[in-house]
């Protein structure tokens, strides 16, 4: 084998790693867009109740192979999880800011499952009573450090798809959503 034979295997192996692998891996970065219902467990009444909030998900991805990727995440919340004003506990405007670890299973061509992992901040506006028993809002940023999603993701033609499913921070945040992705 010549000197520049030798030179050059090193540079074709390290240009198919960049790649993302073989040919057939799906790499390079999605933007998905969608919304869904942010749902928080009430733990202070007597039974554990579902209040949910609409929101808006915007989401970036970054595959480096056909199975694993980078995603960064962003919601927002819109309104409150108290049935009316006259209650006196309750959430506004949840929103979270999260980095996730994502693994891609194929089932087909046109069908996958996305698992994901991570964690970030979370902020909402939060209403309690004082010690007269007044409400008092009050606006809270915090980190969370667990967050998980389980994503089903239909392909509708080359870069464009559809994707459903939920993602919950542990132990009481759960967001059911529907996102459009798309390719770049």
């Amino acid at each position: 084998m010549t000197a520049a034979r030798r030179r050059g295997l090193p540079c074709a192996g390290l240009l198919v790693c960049m790649a993302g692998g073989p040919a057939t891996a799906q790499s390079g970065a999605e933007i998905e867009i969608g919304g869904g219902f942010h749902a928080a467990l009430d733990l202070g009444s007597d039974w554990i109740a579902l209040p949910s909030v609409p929101t808006v998900d915007a989401r970036v991805t970054r595959w480096f192979n056909d199975r694993w990727g980078v995603a960064g995440r962003a919601l927002v919340g819109f309104g409150s999880n108290r049935p009316d004003e006259s209650e006196i506990r309750g959430h506004r405007h949840p929103s979270y800011f999260q980095a996730l670890v994502r693994y891609r299973a194929s089932k087909t061509e046109k069908t996958a499952l996305h698992v994901g992992f991570g964690g970030g901040l979370i902020a909402f506006g939060d209403t309690f009573p004082d010690a007269e028993g007044r409400p008092v809002d009050d606006f809270t940023w915090g980190v969370h450090f667990l967050a998980l999603e389980a994503l089903v993701a239909r392909k509708l033609t080359d870069r464009l798809g559809i994707r459903y499913g939920a993602t919950a921070v542990v132990p009481l945040h759960v967001h059911a959503v529907v996102l459009a992705a798309w390719r770049l």
